[in-house]
């Protein structure tokens, strides 16, 4: 319980900012012995990132030269409250893939088993609007509450004109739960801890994130906080003495106000103290990020999305190379197989997913599979190579896990610490 008269409303709905102007997303400060607001621009704009607006009631007492009274002032104790538990048949009830994420998915993944298996995994629900649900399901299969949310089918990004809901909320306002049922969030896909122990933690800001991220480096296991301050120290409790991996977004640099990594760089350190645990804070997208990503709010999952679209798209690109080389050899005297120099030939020695023509990898370096197979500048996660060496030579995945490991000790390729795949010799990290 605080000791201060005055702090941020905990409860209730939020107001509209007065600095950015968004909708329901600043909280104010409120003087504990009536439960009234200070004033309506005394409080902090929840988008940290991206508005940071935070007026402190001593800095508006100050420039309104108010001398509040705080002498002998002693709040009222209040009983700590039960932790809020909903049925856990809510979860199976409303798990469904029929819900405008799902769908957006599905354009990344067109495997439909990959999409099912995931969103199984993080028992993602639906709503009869489409909306998503992310789960918050904690290790012992306590159902928490779920975040419910609105995508964009084909963009992928969130409604800006449709505020995240809770089914908490919604059950409270149709009157089947009580008002003052106690949310105590936990980590999206914390119940997954338990699967593997000793498998590295990946913490992110976003479900979305998240869960796109466990298709594409399987290795750790993708958590998410909800938001910048969704880490905190209670949260992280169920960590202690894990091998922790954090993926802050990006934001912009400000004066007077910390950066996205440097608040999860401050908030490890607490991590480590309070649980004996490993965390370690990935500054990949620090070193690479433009400034555009930076006034986005950009995250490491929408940098493996354009990869991704990029490997969907480019067999369809080479088939159209192949079908513009083939008409110009029709129209050309030179014979096709002579005609070693055409750009339809050095385009089947690329890195060429859909044909037949490449040799068979027994009649290959393994430096030259390397080669073909990640490129020169190129990273892939797990998933994406196996899939490009099933590709690129026809093989099974049973094959190509075999290649895959003869790579990895004949130390031609090497993971990163973010679980993906580059040519030793080429690591951008």
């Amino acid at each position: 319980m605080s000791n201060y008269r005055y702090t941020l409303q905990r409860k209730g709905s939020k107001l509209d900012c007065p600095s950015c102007g968004h909708k329901k997303r600043f909280v104010p400060y409120i003087d504990t012995t009536t439960g009234q607001p200070i004033h309506r621009t005394v409080g902090k704009c929840d988008r940290e990132s991206n508005c940071g607006y935070h007026l402190t009631p001593s800095e508006y007492f100050k420039s309104n030269d108010i001398k509040p009274k705080y002498t002998n002032f002693v709040p009222k104790p209040e009983p700590p409250k039960p932790m809020g538990l909903l049925p856990t048949d809510l979860v199976s009830q409303s798990e469904s893939m029929q819900s405008n994420f799902v769908a957006f998915l599905s354009t990344l993944f067109p495997d439909g088993a990959i999409v099912q298996n995931v969103c199984n995994k993080y028992r993602v629900g639906a709503t009869k609007q489409r909306e998503v649900i992310f789960w918050q399901v904690d290790e012992h299969n306590r159902v928490r509450s779920g975040k419910i949310m609105q995508y964009d089918p084909t963009a992928g990004k969130r409604s800006k004109t449709q505020l995240p809901n809770w089914v908490h909320s919604k059950m409270i306002k149709a009157g089947k739960l009580n008002a003052d049922f106690n949310l105590i969030q936990c980590f999206y896909g914390q119940h997954l801890l338990n699967s593997n122990p000793s498998a590295t933690v990946a913490i992110v800001e976003s479900e979305k994130t998240a869960t796109i991220a466990s298709v594409l480096m399987p290795k750790f296991i993708w958590l998410a906080a909800g938001q910048l301050h969704g880490l905190n120290i209670e949260k992280c409790s169920c960590l202690s003495g894990r091998n922790v991996m954090l993926f802050p977004d990006l934001s912009e640099k400000k004066e007077n106000r910390m950066t996205a990594f440097e608040v999860w760089s401050a908030k490890a350190t607490e991590i480590m103290k309070a649980y004996k645990c490993k965390v370690l804070v990935s500054d990949l997208l620090e070193k690479t990020a433009s400034k555009a990503d930076r006034a986005n709010g950009s995250d490491i999952a929408d940098y493996l999305i354009n990869e991704r679209r990029a490997k969907i798209q480019e067999p369809e690109k080479l088939a159209e190379v192949r079908r513009v080389n083939n008409t110009r050899a029709e129209k050309s005297d030179v014979p096709e197989v002579e005609n070693r120099n055409s750009t339809r030939a050095r385009a089947e020695c690329s890195e060429n997913a859909a044909t037949k023509a490449q040799p068979a990898p027994e009649s290959l370096e393994l430096s030259d599979i390397a080669l073909q197979a990640i490129g020169e500048r190129n990273h892939l996660s797990e998933r994406d190579l196996m899939d490009r060496l099933v590709q690129l030579y026809q093989i099974n995945e049973s094959i190509a896990e075999t290649r895959l490991k003869s790579l990895i000790d004949n130390k031609l390729i090497e993971p990163t610490h973010i679980g993906t795949y580059v040519l030793c010799s080429s690591t951008p990290f």
